[in-house]
Formats: structure tokens, sequence, C-alpha cells
């Protein structure tokens, strides 16, 4: 599959489990790019309020990123805006999006609540759940020393 890595990894914090999704070329055709494919998994979760535990935070990537193409690396971030109840979509820049592609991931879908600060490392097709108390309630500059 040119543009894709056929892989969507399924994350829920609430049971600390994890799935792996492994699209079609026509899914990948029907929902192109970053945003076609929140879109689609968005859509699912329409009916839900903005703070469900099964509401989605996804973040998925284009055909184009991790190549050449000028201004290709970036991610699309989806979830329900909470001030408009309607769709709250970003365009994530960085080097995140060219990393979770050359990873192996076309996207992530993140659902459920977690009782405590948690942290996430994704190793090929495994998925730590790490106790991140230790981090909470400090600033940026102190998490990343």
């Amino acid at each position: 599959m040119y543009g894709w890595t056929g892989k969507i990894l399924h994350i829920d914090l609430t049971r600390r489990q994890f799935e792996i999704e492994t699209p079609d070329v026509a899914f990948c055709a029907r929902h192109t790019g970053g945003k076609g494919m929140g879109g689609h998994y968005l859509r699912a979760c329409a009916s839900l309020a903005w703070d469900d535990p099964d509401m989605l935070v996804g973040l998925f990537t284009g055909p184009l990123v991790a190549s050449t193409a000028p201004t290709s690396g970036r991610a699309h971030m989806v979830s329900k805006s909470p001030l408009t109840g309607l769709v709250g979509d970003a365009s994530v820049g960085g080097k995140l999006a060219t990393r979770l592609k050359r990873a192996g991931w076309d996207g992530l879908v993140i659902t459920g609540r977690s009782e405590q600060p948690i942290g996430l490392e994704i190793h090929d097709d495994q998925v730590v759940f790490a106790n991140a108390s230790h981090l909470w309630g400090q600033d940026t500059e102190a998490v990343h020393r």
C-alpha cells in the first residue's frame, strides 16, 4: 500500500488494552489523509459527550507523511470540542507524524479514562502503560529533562 503502513493502533486507557486494526486499501482510499481517517473514527462517537470515556482522541497521518514531499510531516488530531460539541481538530507539526509513520502506524485511536496519570510507550507492535504519577503537576521543562 503506497503511502500507508496498513496499521491503526487502538488504545483503551480504562482497560489498559490495545488492539491493532489492519484496514484494507479500499478503506485508505475512501478516507484519504489524516483528516479523512479522523472523521471516519469520530463519526462512530458523534452522539457521545465530549468527556465520555468512550470519546476518542485520534491522531492520524496522511499518505505523504515520511516522504520527501514539502510540508508533508503533519499529523491530524481529532476529537469532539467541549466548546462547540462539534468536531475539534488540529493539524500538528514537528516530528510526531513522521515518527509515527516510520514506526509503522497510520494512526492512533485512544479511548478510555485512566484513574491515575499514565504514559504510553509504543515499541513496534506492543504498548506499555507506564505509571506517570511522578510527572503529575510538573511543568514541561521538568518532565523533559
